[in-house]
């Protein structure tokens, strides 16, 4: 797997970066089955790569959301103050 720049994962559109998401978790679930199978070396580098590649896509998103979460505040908290006077 290419390893994903974090620089580049801002770019990445939010339905994109869903989309990532998901197939990352799905190829994870994938590869933790193969690996009950067999405990191949190359299966193991492969899930430790797409885990670290899970874990910088998640903190993206939720940053994003987090982001979302506190633009909405600051709009209702200047309504309100617009709204005073």
């Amino acid at each position: 797997m290419n390893k994903t720049n974090t620089d580049k994962l801002k770019l990445i559109t939010d339905h994109d970066l869903d989309k990532l998401y998901g197939w990352i978790k799905s190829r994870i679930q994938k590869l933790n089955v193969m690996l009950k199978k067999t405990r191949d070396y190359d299966i193991i580098k492969d899930l430790e790569s797409f885990q670290i590649e899970y874990c910088y896509v998640k903190r993206e998103l939720d940053t994003r959301s987090a982001r979302r979460r506190a633009h909405i505040e600051y709009l209702e908290n200047f309504q309100r103050s617009k709204n005073r006077f």
